[in-house]
């Protein structure tokens, strides 16, 4: 065999391994795109369901564990609803949208929707809603103070947002 037939089967062999290399490369990266799809939905899933602890409501004599637990049962078939509706509403104008949700306020509204069920009383949802506001300004507090610990922010900025967050 000449030199000039070896190096033709040799560039040959090569770009052959490397088109097989190239598609295997793109299939993996393609196959990856739907684990992390999925493993985006598993964190929601997650951070949702840690959205869920009513135990400080149960702890504050709120409600009780067996209210907690019908509620975070509802919550999580009511977040599923609210998921289909949100993808029918997609195809829909910016005006449907907006009469939609005038029209449909109660359904996207959870305590409403356990009160009219019978899973909490009126006076438990209005007890509750009383105290998520609370618990959003700890945990503004929380990340704040973190913050200024990371040099993002300094003290007195820190300070004025803390002020301005509770006079809402």
């Amino acid at each position: 065999m000449s030199k000039k037939l070896k190096s033709l089967i040799i560039m040959g062999l090569i770009i052959s391994a490397l088109t097989v290399a190239g598609l295997s490369v793109y299939a993996a990266s393609t196959s990856n795109t739907t684990s992390n799809t999925q493993e985006n939905m598993k964190i929601r899933k997650g951070h949702a369901e840690k959205n869920m602890d009513f135990s400080s409501f149960v702890s504050q004599g709120i409600i009780d564990q067996a209210t907690a637990d019908k509620m975070k049962d509802f919550m999580k078939q009511f977040k599923i609803d609210r998921m289909s509706k949100m993808e029918s509403m997609k195809s829909m104008t910016e005006e449907e949208r907006k009469a939609f949700f005038e029209n449909n306020k109660a359904e996207f509204d959870p305590f409403s929707q356990m009160v009219s069920q019978g899973i909490i009383t009126q006076d438990q949802a209005d007890a509750i809603k009383a105290s998520m506001p609370e618990k959003r300004k700890s945990r503004c507090k929380f990340d704040l103070s973190d913050m200024v610990k990371q040099g993002v922010i300094d003290q007195e900025t820190a300070d004025k947002i803390k002020a301005y967050m509770n006079q809402k």
